[in-house]
Order: C-alpha cells, then structure tokens, then sequence
C-alpha cells in the first residue's frame, strides 16, 4: 500500500533532509543555513509540523529543535537578528501546542503520556533559543496544563 506524500515515511524523509540540510557542521549547511532564515525557512517548517501525522512527530519536533539551535548560531553571531528568531517561532507555536493538544485528544492515540512529556520539553528547547526563560517555562506550563486536561 503507497503512503503517498503524506505519509510518515515521507514526511520524515522531508524532516530529515532539511535538519541535514541547514542543522549540520557541513560547510554546505553553513552556507545554506543564512538563506534559509531570511525566507522564513524555520517559520514554515515548523507549521509545517502542525500537519503530520502522531506517528512521526516526535522525531520531527527533535528535528526542529536542531534546526532552531542552529539558526539561533546566526543571532550570537550577529547575522540574523534576535527578533528573526522570535518571530519565526512566534508563527508556528500557537498552532503546534494547539497540534498535541489534538493529537491528545484523539480516541486511539499511540503517543502516551511520557511522550508528550518529552514533546513539551523538546518544543521548550526551541523556544529557549529565542525566548526569556520565564516565558519558555509559562508557555511550558500552560502546555502541559492543556494537555494534562485532555490526558487525564
């Protein structure tokens, strides 16, 4: 049975190539890595998680945090600045909270209680990068409050 282009296999496939893409120490990732924060690239990628499928999400939010991490070298380096980074998070967290919220609730699930746990410790690490640490433990917090409502 094909899965097609919305698949898991296809969107880690996607997940993966752009982490290799711009989140690795190879000199093209370096090279590419300054273009892809000037179009937005973090902004549509992680939106682009609001999308997929329970089966993969773990890994792809893992990936997004490497991606984050390193579009936030750009800031400490001065080439991209702090509010890009913000920004770009700002466009996709509502949406991705509002993504575990409903995944939670679904009848059915496969993800479990630890890993949502780990979800919302992994979406910290991205906004950490961009973020006052107060304002990355509320938003934290209220996660895990919403999805502590739908879990229990």
């Amino acid at each position: 049975q094909k899965e097609g282009l919305r698949g898991p296999a296809a969107t880690e496939l996607v997940c993966s190539t752009v982490a290799t893409a711009v989140a690795s120490d190879s000199s093209l990732a370096g090279a590419l890595l300054p273009s892809f924060c000037d179009m937005g690239g973090l902004a549509h990628y992680g939106t682009a998680l609001c999308c997929i499928d329970e089966v993969v999400i773990s890994s792809a939010v893992k990936k997004l945090r490497l991606v984050a991490a390193r579009c936030r070298t750009l800031c400490l380096g001065g080439t991209l600045p702090p509010e890009a980074l913000t920004g770009s998070i700002e466009a996709f967290r509502g949406s991705l909270f509002a993504r575990l919220v409903d995944l939670a609730a679904r009848p059915g699930r496969h993800l479990r209680v630890a890993q949502f746990k780990e979800l919302v410790s992994e979406l910290g690490a991205v906004m950490s990068g961009a973020f006052p640490s107060t304002h990355v433990f509320e938003a934290g917090c209220m996660l895990s409050l919403r999805l502590a409502g739908v879990l229990c």
